[in-house]
């Protein structure tokens, strides 16, 4: 969980997050990350690995977000 809160981190993306959003953390075939507002169904063409889904917080920072019930 540490190792994935690091990338998270320092992750870029390029768009403006909005605070209380979620957001989904990728990895690329050549071990680069980005965060994107695309959910991953929509990446299925595309051979990447989504790792997690992140919020970003009022404080400018990134959390995982917490996995919802079903």
């Amino acid at each position: 969980m540490v190792k994935l809160s690091t990338i998270v981190a320092e992750t870029k993306h390029q768009f403006e997050a909005l605070v209380g959003n979620t957001y989904y953390l990728y990895r690329r075939t050549d071990g680069t990350h980005f965060i994107s507002m695309v959910e991953p169904e929509y990446w299925s063409h595309i051979n990447l690995t989504h790792l997690t889904d992140v919020v970003f917080t009022k404080n400018n920072t990134w959390k995982i977000a917490e996995k919802k019930k079903k």
